[in-house]
């Protein structure tokens, strides 16, 4: 394990974008600090891989590692996005609003162990807050739940898993039905086309059933709600496919 972590460290024509490396044959899963260093130490210099199955145990360098694929899954959506934005109608025309908050509406086509997996954790605790309020905490609410289930979850976890969830969250809804509240408690519904996240700058691209562009754009963080059906979906009920 650690060998393969320093070899795709040292490539730097690796296109690995996905690397499960969990649920090895007579083995626990904690695979020892120098193989939690070399996987860390591999996550620093790769700019490919956007999903990697690994239960690391050191604070630091799972730390390191969270970071890292928040980076490489921001650099990937970025590139989507621009890629995407070269064959859409450059004069297409749009409205803009404010962006308050967003709600998803269908559940992702995948089941919910594709990000929150069950060896890890804080996935599990992200998980169930997830299914129980359906919204994305911020950090202090994340950790004063832990709390309140006997867990302790310090801020440099809880932050960049939030934001890897939120992440994930929002790229699994492009071209899914979402909701949007303005600043006026104005709604309106749309497939996601584009989301993008620079500093406290948001901006939403939505698309309604006539094609009309929905520009919304916020100077901070919006709150992000689950529609009813995820309750289901985060405990393991088939996904469905579809609306509210």
């Amino acid at each position: 394990m650690r060998e393969l972590a320093l070899s795709i460290r040292d490539n730097p024509n690796t296109h690995i974008e996905h690397l499960r490396l969990q649920h090895q044959r007579q083995m626990g899963p904690v695979f020892g600090r120098p193989a939690e260093e070399a996987v860390g130490q591999m996550m620093q210099k790769n700019e490919t891989l956007v999903k990697l199955g690994f239960e690391c145990q050191d604070a630091h360098w799972r730390n390191v590692i969270d970071s890292a694929l928040v980076r490489n899954n921001d650099a990937l959506r970025k590139k989507q996005q621009m890629a995407n934005s070269l064959i859409e109608e450059p004069d297409s025309p749009s409205e803009e609003r404010s962006l308050g908050q967003l709600a998803l509406q269908a559940v992702p086509p995948v089941g919910a162990s594709d990000f929150f997996s069950s060896d890890n954790s804080e996935r599990i605790l992200l998980r169930s807050y997830l299914a129980q309020n359906l919204q994305l905490p911020t950090t202090s609410q994340l950790q004063h739940y832990a709390k309140n289930t006997g867990t302790s979850l310090s801020y440099t976890t809880a932050g960049p898993l939030i934001k890897q969830c939120r992440t994930w969250l929002l790229d699994t809804a492009i071209t899914s039905e979402v909701l949007v509240i303005d600043a006026f408690g104005m709604s309106a519904e749309g497939k996601l086309k584009s989301w993008c996240e620079n500093g406290d700058r948001w901006t939403l691209e939505l698309c309604d059933d006539d094609g009309a562009r929905l520009l919304c754009k916020s100077e901070r963080e919006p709150a992000i709600f689950l529609a009813e059906q995820w309750s289901a979906w985060l405990s393991g009920a088939k996904p469905v496919c579809g609306g509210a």
